[in-house]
């Protein structure tokens, strides 16, 4: 199969971000709310089999085996992986039940209905849909459930402030080159592969969106206007930036 210039571009951009990281330096935490979503949607995972899907530095890796998953670690990125590797090592105990895969979500070469679970944080909107979606059903046992923590390009204005704002002087471009927030086509998509596709948002990101881009000027005040709307207005939760994706 001929080489994959997307992926041969997200590998040489994690490539660098693994050289900033000392893996020693690197203790487990505990869960960001961004992962907390993701963990509390999977519920009791303990003695099931759960694909880490793009499981960068190994942040959920780690999370998923102090809950007692055996875990499959997955990450196209071979340096970020190793990166996980030697924190499993390190701070994961004896013979931790892992396993580390070096493939992207589109195409695994694991074993179909291998997994209970699957989990990721700001994996699915890195790959594409219409080829990561049958390869996650093709991976779910009977009756298994997957959660995603990614970044959604339904509302209009940030999706505008995507294409357009971050042309400007002043204005920072955040992830890689290829990324491309979900769009109401790869929910379309998500849901013509899964019985069932169940869309929340946890918290809004919005004027934290636009705060980040301007390199995060004025970001705690930022905050306190999304928490507030997010509180006062849950209609309005739909256009964050944020979305939690659970499919079964």
């Amino acid at each position: 199969m001929a080489a994959d210039p997307t992926h041969a571009r997200e590998r040489a951009f994690y490539a660098a971000v693994a050289d900033e990281l000392d893996p020693a330096s690197l203790p487990p935490h505990p869960p960001d709310p961004y992962e907390a979503a993701v963990l509390d949607a999977l519920g009791d995972v303990s003695g099931l089999e759960v694909l880490d899907a793009g499981c960068g530095a190994g942040d959920l890796t780690l999370e998923l085996l102090r809950r007692g998953a055996r875990v499959t670690a997955l990450d196209l990125s071979a340096d970020l992986l190793a990166v996980a590797r030697a924190r499993v090592e390190r701070f994961a105990g004896p013979e931790p039940a892992v396993r580390f895969v070096d493939a992207p979500l589109e195409d695994t070469g694991l074993p179909a209905r291998a997994f209970d679970r699957a989990a990721g944080k700001w994996v699915l909107h890195h790959t594409e849909v219409a080829r990561s979606a049958p390869e996650l059903r093709r991976l779910l046992r009977s009756g298994g459930r997957a959660a995603f923590f990614e970044n959604q390009a339904t509302n209009p204005v940030l999706a505008f402030g995507r294409r357009r704002l971050l042309r400007l002087p002043g204005m920072q471009r955040v992830g890689t080159p290829d990324e491309r927030p979900l769009t109401t086509a790869d929910y379309a998509l998500l849901r013509s592969v899964f019985a069932e596709v169940e869309v929340s948002f946890p918290n809004l990101y919005f004027a934290q969106a636009l705060s980040r881009s301007l390199g995060h000027r004025g970001l705690r005040a930022a905050e306190r206007v999304d928490a507030a709307v997010w509180r006062r207005a849950p209609r309005l939760r739909r256009h964050s930036w944020h979305v939690l994706v659970q499919l079964s």
